[in-house]
């Protein structure tokens, strides 16, 4: 009577490379849910600062979370005019970019725009949006910085143009998309009352 042998050395070599493809996913998802959500936390003038493993700042300033792309350590040295931080005591700002840039620059500067009245209409700002278009698609008021006063101070973000520098118009500029994002942070950072 001729037995089969159940252990083979070719059943032996499948039950290993099972075995070592079962650990592997097993070690894979071990180790994700171990680091997946881990924050780490940092104190910053007297604010935690969460940094999540997507490499974002979250804040939480009266109940609210707002999250930054940049530390604010990174943005302490972008000086804000004392006569802009004085306009914003009078919490009428007025938001506008610049719409004659083409239509992906357009979207950046939108995108920042929209930001910024999100950061101050939570700090009880009251907004007024604009555009600065030569021709006039939009319904929305042209504001540039001509147009600021101590009482309504115009926050005016365009990219690769020079402003001559008005009292109480802060313009956030940039050659690309980084540049003009730390900017509006280093804004939303003082607003929030993180960097001063």
């Amino acid at each position: 009577m001729n037995q089969k042998r159940w252990f083979t050395p070719q059943r032996m070599m499948g039950l290993f490379i099972i075995f070592i493809m079962i650990s592997s996913v097993g070690g894979v998802i071990i180790s994700y849910q171990d680091t997946a959500g881990t924050t780490i936390k940092e104190t910053y003038n007297g604010q935690t600062i969460e940094i999540t493993p997507q490499g974002l700042y979250k804040i939480k300033i009266q109940g609210q979370e707002f999250l930054f792309t940049t530390h604010p350590s990174d943005v302490e040295g972008i000086q804000i005019p004392p006569e802009f931080q004085k306009a914003l005591e009078s919490k009428n700002v007025q938001i506008s970019y610049n719409a004659n840039l083409n239509s992906s620059e357009k979207a950046i500067l939108a995108d920042r725009a929209y930001y910024l009245g999100q950061v101050l209409e939570n700090q009880r700002y009251k907004i007024t949006r604009g555009i600065h278009e030569t021709t006039k698609t939009t319904g929305l008021p042209d504001i540039v910085c001509m147009d600021a006063k101590i009482t309504n101070p115009v926050l005016y973000i365009t990219m690769n143009e020079t402003i001559p520098e008005q009292p109480y118009c802060y313009t956030i500029t940039g050659n690309n998309e980084q540049q003009i994002q730390k900017m509006t942070e280093r804004i939303a950072y003082y607003v929030l009352g993180v960097v001063q």
